[in-house]
C-alpha cells in the first residue's frame, strides 16, 4: 500500500527513491530555522536573512507578531533613544505608516494626538502606541 498524505483538497505521496526513474526529493537546506512567530522571532529571521543567511521562519500561530500585533500595541519605552536596531526600525515604520489619513479609521491624527501625546514622537519620527 501506497504511503499518502492526506490534506482538503491534496493528496500527496511521497517520492521512493527506488522507483524507476525518481529521485529523492533534495531537502532544504537552512543556516536558521526559526520557531515562533513571535516579535524576537521575526526579528531574528529579518536579521538573519538580511545577513545572507538562509532562513526559514515555522509559525504555529494563526497570525505574525505575537503581542505586538494582537493587541499590546504600547510600547514602555522610556527613554527613545534606548530604542535600536530593529524594535526602532518598526517604530518608525509605525510613525510614517500613520503619517496618511488612510491609517486612521477610528479616529483623526488630530483627535488621538491630544490623548496621546507621547506616543508620536516628531523629533525622533517614531510611534510608539498603536492599534494593531
Amino acid at each position: 500500500m501506497d504511503p499518502e498524505i492526506k490534506l482538503p483538497g491534496l493528496i500527496a505521496r511521497p517520492k521512493d527513491p527506488s522507483e524507476p526513474g525518481r529521485d529523492a526529493p533534495a531537502a532544504p537546506v537552512y543556516d536558521l530555522v526559526v520557531y515562533g512567530a513571535t516579535s524576537a522571532g521575526l526579528m531574528a529571521a529579518v536579521q538573519a536573512a538580511r545577513l545572507g543567511l538562509r532562513t526559514v521562519l515555522i509559525a504555529h500561530e494563526n497570525h505574525l507578531g505575537g503581542l505586538t500585533t494582537s493587541g499590546l500595541g504600547a510600547s514602555d519605552y522610556g527613554e527613545p533613544e534606548a530604542v535600536g536596531g530593529l524594535a526602532r526600525e518598526f517604530h518608525r515604520r509605525l510613525y510614517r505608516h500613520y503619517l496618511h489619513p488612510r491609517a486612521w479609521v477610528e479616529e483623526r491624527r488630530e483627535d488621538y494626538e491630544p490623548r496621546h501625546w507621547l506616543s508620536l514622537d516628531d523629533a525622533t519620527q517614531t510611534h510608539w502606541f498603536f492599534e494593531p
